[in-house]
Order: C-alpha cells, then structure tokens, then sequence
C-alpha cells in the first residue's frame, strides 16, 4: 500500500493540487491527469490539457469548495457509504488515487506539508499496477533479467526498495511543488 498526508493550504486549483501529488509522490509530471467524482460517472471531472468534451479545466477550477464538501462527507457518513474523489495519472499506465479529505485546520501557511508517507512511490512509467508488480516481481528474483528486460515496459530497478520512503526528499519535493509546473 502506498500511501501520502498532506496537509495543502487553500486557493489551490486542481492543477495546482495535481502539482503537490506528484510532488508527494516522487513522480515528475510527466502525464496526463485527471480528478473526478465517480470512476463510472463524469459528473464531475476536472482534466489537464483542458478538452471541453472531457471535462473543466484544471487550471481554472478552484479545489478548495469541492475538498470542503468531501470534509463534510468525511465527518457525517460511513466509510463505505460517503463518495470520494479520485485523481488518475498517466491514462497508459492508469494511476488511480482515492483522495480522502480528513480535516480542515485555519491556517495561513501558503505552503502544503507532508506530513506522513508509507510505501515508495512505483516508479514513472513503469507500466501501471501490472507492470508494477513485474517490477517488484523481478526486484524479488521471480522474474530473470531477461524475462524482465525483455519486456516494453522495464523500468531500471537497481536500488528501489518498495519499502523505504525518503521523508526528506518529499517533505522537499512537496515544499518546492511549484517547480514541478515545467
């Protein structure tokens, strides 16, 4: 399970928001993105690049009223029963994250903050959650070399460890998200 907190500050857009996961996350948006309501519906769909047919644009959509009405959903209803909002990255490898709205602190902090990770971040392009787990298949010598690199969507898995998080290097990443903006 990978997981990342964050604690983001207010007057963010989606793009923005985008932004900080991929920061959290380790990743260099390299990809295409988008936040939606429902995994089966486009009710509410915010994307990047901007498309009318596909949904608002990221840039222009402000997150903060969407992420209260979560916050709200957090604290009235079962887990099971609340909805939650999803952010998929890279539509080839199909990244899907639940966002989960748990609090809401005043703060004037213009600045998110990781605040607790757990699991490294699989790495860019390495093929989605099947790829993945070839990844850490071979990583666990239940794949040969040649098996592994003979695959399109090998990635170079000299020093990963699917169990170490560089808090650091995110809380950094997280910090300067900004500069992932390119």
């Amino acid at each position: 399970m990978v997981w990342r907190r964050v604690a983001i500050p207010f007057d963010l857009s989606f793009h923005d928001l985008h932004l900080i996961i991929q920061a959290a996350m380790g990743w260099e948006h390299q990809h295409l993105y988008a936040f939606s309501e429902h995994l089966e519906s486009r009710y509410f769909t915010v994307v990047s690049p901007y498309a009318e047919e596909f949904g608002a644009n990221a840039r222009m959509v402000p997150a903060d009223n969407i992420l209260w009405q979560y916050l709200n959903q957090f604290h009235i209803e079962e887990d099971e029963e609340r909805d939650k909002m999803y952010y998929q990255y890279d539509y080839g490898d199909d990244w899907m994250h639940e966002i989960d709205v748990e609090g809401y602190e005043d703060s004037n902090s213009p600045f998110p903050e990781l605040l607790n990770a757990e699991g490294a971040c699989p790495p860019e392009n390495c093929g989605g959650p099947p790829g993945f787990q070839m990844f850490k298949d071979y990583i666990r010598s239940d794949m040969s070399k040649e098996e592994y690199f003979n695959l399109i969507i090998a990635v170079n898995p000299e020093g990963y460890d699917a169990h170490h998080v560089d808090m650091a290097d995110l809380k950094r990443r997280v910090k300067n998200w900004r500069s992932l903006d390119h």
